[in-house]
């Protein structure tokens, strides 16, 4: 039993480091850059920086709030960004990671868009990679926040927990 018990501490503590410290990447040129959706913590400026500094000339912000993310709801009607760069909103269906690969790959369809820089937080960075990869063609670099708050790390560390589990549990894709 005792065995068993640091067994799944290590493995716990495995997970921890894993996820708190994704590849970092010097995203290329692609077709769309996508902001993931989540807490205003920098990903959007990332995302409009992307776009400035001309990695694409299309930008998508999932924003399944709607105007109730100000900043994520600006963005994705161009604010903030080069004009004559495309912006869609995303409201992906359902309101999951998933829902976002699932709902995104359909907008890449219309437009034919083969490759994407995908723009997260550091904890989600590798779940995101995971979803679009699995679950849409499209050939994705991610692009993370490089800040790790320590306020709600442990909340945010159960909920990508419980993300995998969800995804590897259901097979949605």
């Amino acid at each position: 039993m005792e065995i068993m018990f640091i067994g799944a501490l290590l493995a716990a503590a495995l997970f921890l480091v894993v996820i708190a410290n994704p590849p970092k990447t010097d995203p290329q040129a692609a077709d769309v850059v996508v902001v993931i959706a989540g807490a205003s913590d920098g990903r959007h400026d990332i995302g409009a920086n992307l776009i400035h500094s001309g990695v694409s000339d299309s930008l998508v912000v999932s924003n399944p709030h709607g105007p109730r993310d100000r900043i994520g709801y600006r963005l994705c009607h161009g604010e903030g960004v080069p004009e004559g760069t495309g912006t869609w909103c995303l409201n992906p269906v359902p309101s999951s990671t998933t829902g976002e690969a699932q709902t995104f790959q359909t907008l890449a369809d219309e437009q034919g868009w083969e490759s994407a820089v995908l723009v997260t937080s550091r904890l989600h960075h590798r779940r995101v990679a995971l979803n679009f990869n699995r679950c849409t063609d499209v050939a994705v670099q991610v692009v993370h926040v490089p800040n790790l708050t320590r306020d709600h790390f442990a909340r945010l560390a159960l909920w990508e927990a419980g993300g995998y589990l969800k995804f590897f549990a259901t097979n949605p894709c």
